[in-house]
């Protein structure tokens, strides 16, 4: 029998998806190619800010994760755990993980904030 927070987990990976289906023309994470140009949709799930040199984030969107770095001292206004993100770039393999350097992106609605009413 599932425990509360599996049936939690399986809760907020159903609403990811459903959030997912509001945006066309996005790629799901577990479905990046490296060195191919991509559109990804995501929820920051995770930042590091390395000053004066980076700002980091990993961003799920139920299927799968990607790395996203951004390079260079300007600070990313905006960013917070739990917003969702909308980027454009290049995929690679750095580490065994996704990641896209230096995408275009910006703030999309946020998915917890969805009601059933919205996706339909």
């Amino acid at each position: 029998m599932p425990t509360t927070s599996q049936k939690s987990d399986r809760s907020r990976i159903a609403q990811l998806e459903s959030w997912c289906e509001l945006f066309e023309g996005c790629t799901r994470l577990n479905e990046l190619e490296p060195r191919q140009q991509a559109v990804a949709l995501g929820v920051i799930q995770r930042l590091r800010l390395v000053p004066g040199e980076s700002m980091e984030a990993v961003v799920t969107d139920g299927t799968g994760k990607l790395r996203v770095v951004w390079t260079g001292p300007e600070v990313l206004t905006g960013l917070e755990l739990g917003r969702g993100l909308r980027l454009e770039g290049t995929v690679c393999r750095d580490g065994g993980m996704p990641t896209m350097r230096n995408p275009t992106w910006c703030l999309v609605r946020d998915p917890y904030s969805c009601s059933e009413d919205t996706r339909r």
